[in-house]
């Protein structure tokens, strides 16, 4: 799958949500010194805008792990990981949205119900994966 990268929507301004896909070698399930962005892994945002239009959107992670969607319309959105190659899911961390987490770890691959306003900015929305050795 590739990025679908720039603005999302078809406007200017709008939510975002972003984190990070790492490798946990700590096993502690946060990310923290010593773990490693995982570059290449695939994000995809699913759900419905504030008028009722179906969202997909697909993000590719940087160097450093890191993925972004920006542009969103309000709406309740899922992310949904796909675990890399020669890693195993580990878990999933809801980020925070204005300093209050906001969203639900369903599994080690998907957080869902990520409620997003107009202006909404959603950070450390985190997925650790462990190497296969």
């Amino acid at each position: 799958q590739s990025d679908n990268g720039g603005t999302d929507a078809q406007f200017s301004g709008g939510g975002s949500v972003a984190g990070y896909v790492f490798n946990d070698v700590n096993k502690d399930k946060v990310m923290d010194s010593g773990d490693l962005g995982i570059a290449g892994a695939i994000v995809t945002l699913t759900g419905k805008d504030s008028t009722g239009k179906s969202i997909k959107l697909i993000r590719v992670t940087d160097a450093n792990g890191y993925y972004y969607f920006k542009g969103l319309k309000a709406g309740t959105y899922t992310l949904t990981e796909t675990v890399a190659s020669g890693y195993t899911a580990s878990a999933s961390d809801v980020g925070t949205i204005g300093g209050k987490a906001t969203g639900t770890a369903s599994s080690s691959t998907v957080i869902s119900s990520i409620a997003l306003t107009l202006t909404s900015a959603g950070t450390n929305y985190d997925f650790a994966d462990l190497k296969k050795w």
